[in-house]
């Protein structure tokens, strides 16, 4: 059968219905609006907020999730994840609350499981006395609920890590890793991490805080070069404006007299002590102060072809890269694809293992 054609009234007619429609919306709110669309319900907002939590971004993991427990206050995961998004800023007192809540919540083994763990990560942020042995127990508890469940497993094996429990946070993590569930490549990672701060041999209380670390900055790495290779030169005048108040300024300083590669104050006199180096900065700090330490002792000669892929002779930092690189005091960062990864920042293993190095040829002082 043949549809009649439309004609002008019925055109009229959509027409009509159609801008009652748009109408109705316009005078809707914002939030009408997500509800129809399905985004102002609960369980977006808590996918949502976990998402953000994921990403490193605490304060909007909190904004939503605090808007999860409005729509639902009866969200148990909601508060677990207001618990970890409080404890990351470092608002305590608050994370405890929400976990309080959560405890409250929990009426099955997985609703208690996901507790322990925000319980876990939220010792690991604060460091009460004695936190390490609570965490210990929340893991075995948790494990006993959910024994599938390796989420328990990997905050307890970081928890390992930043106690400084190399061995014990290695054996977990590959535990973790070869389970293959949701956190088997963060485990894998940090697997990697851990065994090559394990090869570290630091001389310092710092060193060993640090080797575990996976981003250092350039306060972190101007103050372990203090208490790992005792160089130092004489500051004078004031500190960087951004710098005096930080608690690594007396070591800091010294070094970045001696104006090493990237370690020196920007042109406005800032330093930026929190933000991370990268691979490429190391290498050139690496090769100063091999300059600083033997001004002779540095020959290097350009290679037929770039050694590593993601390597070229016209990147920026080429001839550092290359140079530490071939004289062990960089290792790839990805043994499959053989890569630097110059751009990614340096990890405390990374320096750590380059400065042996670097004490090895300077030899003993």
């Amino acid at each position: 059968m043949r549809r009649p054609p439309l004609t002008f009234a019925s055109c009229g007619l959509l027409l009509a219905m159609l801008l009652a429609v748009l109408l109705v919306l316009g005078c809707a709110s914002g939030a009408q609006h997500k509800r129809w669309l399905g985004l102002d319900t609960a369980q977006y907002h808590v996918q949502t907020g976990l998402l953000f939590l994921e990403r490193g971004k605490p304060e909007d993991a909190r904004r939503e999730l605090a808007l999860a427990v409005e729509l639902d206050p009866g969200c148990g995961v909601a508060y677990c994840g207001l618990t970890v998004a409080c404890a990351q800023l470092e608002r305590f007192p608050e994370a405890r609350d929400h976990l309080a809540k959560a405890r409250a919540l929990a009426k099955d083994d997985r609703s208690r499981c996901q507790t322990n763990v925000a319980n876990i990560r939220l010792l690991a942020a604060e460091r009460p006395v004695r936190w390490l042995e609570e965490a210990q127990a929340l893991y075995v508890q948790a494990a006993s609920l959910c024994p599938q469940d390796t989420a328990a497993a990997y905050y307890m094996a970081l928890c390992y890590r930043d106690a400084l429990r190399l061995e014990r946070s290695a054996a977990l993590l590959q535990v973790v890793a070869q389970a293959g569930g949701a956190f088997a490549d963060e485990a894998a990672a940090e697997w990697r991490l851990v065994e090559r701060a394990r090869r570290c041999t630091p001389r310092s209380e710092l060193g060993r805080e640090l080797a575990a670390r996976a981003a250092l900055t350039r306060a972190e790495v101007a103050a372990l070069l203090a208490a790992e290779l005792n160089i130092a030169g004489e500051w004078s005048g004031p500190a960087p404006p951004d710098l005096a108040a930080h608690r690594l300024k007396a070591q800091v300083l010294p070094v970045l007299a001696l104006r090493l590669g990237p370690l020196r104050p920007y042109g406005d006199g800032t330093f930026h002590p929190d933000t991370p180096l990268t691979r490429a900065e190391f290498a050139e700090l690496a090769v100063a102060i091999l300059a600083h330490l033997d001004p002779e002792g540095i020959e290097w000669q350009a290679p037929p072809r770039p050694p590593y892929p993601d390597l070229s002779p016209d990147l920026p930092g080429y001839r550092a890269l290359t140079l530490c690189a071939t004289r062990g005091l960089l290792e790839v960062r990805d043994l499959f694809t053989g890569q630097l990864e110059p751009a990614s920042p340096v990890s405390g293993a990374d320096a750590l293992l380059a400065i042996g190095r670097l004490r090895e040829e300077r030899g003993p002082r």
